[in-house]
């Protein structure tokens, strides 16, 4: 089962702080934006429950950009 971050456990779209955002928008470019994304309301006891279910295998699936040096490292702290 994939789970998408952005949005689904993490509250990205609240971090932007406006509502119309264009794609890739400038602020997920500054150092630690993703490091420092609050957690979806409940996305951590659901993700408890998927992983002690033993008939599921659970992925994060969040976006590689080579745009920015920090990005996929602070994804990978914040998983």
């Amino acid at each position: 089962m994939y789970l998408d971050m952005d949005d689904t456990l993490a509250m990205f779209s609240k971090a932007i702080r406006r509502d119309n955002y264009e794609h890739n928008p400038k602020e997920m470019f500054v150092p630690g934006f993703f490091r420092e994304l609050e957690v979806m309301p409940g996305a951590k006891e659901a993700v408890k429950k998927l992983m002690d279910m033993e008939h599921i295998a659970l992925y994060i699936a969040t976006k590689y950009t080579a745009k920015h040096p920090t990005v996929t490292s602070e994804k990978v702290r914040w998983v």
